[in-house]
């Protein structure tokens, strides 16, 4: 066998290796929610194009997020996470925003938003049939929705908003 013919099976090998890793390391990638929530198991996420399409459907096409998920947890889906991921913290708060004035307003199925005082920089709404809680962590909008029994232990799941006082 010639030099070069184990040179070039030595680079087959090696690129096959490498194919190989990369791929191992983009499935243990982490979701971008987790799998379980409130002792439920997550039964759906949707990820991608798919779940910015499904947030547009939910808001007239009026919010375009850079990227999204939905999770679905429990065999009933007892609770529903929304996430929308924005630019920055910046835009991510700017939706919030947006987001309380509306539902102030009125016109909506949803009760106007306030702050409760054990979930600091999250607000809370009724309707349509549950309890919403949304905030924002990082560069995301979160929306939890689900039953008054495990909205507390399912927001202990997922990022926390920062602390300080929200304006």
């Amino acid at each position: 066998m010639t030099r070069s013919a184990d040179v070039s099976r030595t680079r087959g090998r090696s690129a096959a290796l490498l194919t190989a890793a990369v791929l191992v390391l983009a499935s243990c990638a982490q979701p971008p929610l987790p799998s379980r929530l409130a002792g439920l198991p997550r039964t759906r996420l949707y990820t991608g194009q798919r779940a910015v399409r499904m947030l547009g459907e939910l808001h007239a096409r009026r919010l375009a997020p850079k990227s999204a998920a939905v999770g679905v947890y429990g065999r009933r889906g007892e609770l529903r996470v929304w996430l929308a991921r924005f630019a920055d913290g910046r835009e991510a708060q700017q939706v919030l925003r947006a987001m309380l004035e509306r539902l102030d307003s009125g016109g909506t199925p949803f009760s106007p938003p306030r702050q409760q005082r054990e979930w600091p920089n999250r607000f809370f709404s009724v309707g349509p049939g549950a309890h919403n809680v949304f905030w924002v962590a990082d560069d995301g909008v979160y929306w939890l929705e689900g039953p008054p029994g495990i909205i507390d232990p399912a927001l202990d799941g997922l990022p926390a908003p920062p602390s300080g006082t929200w304006t």
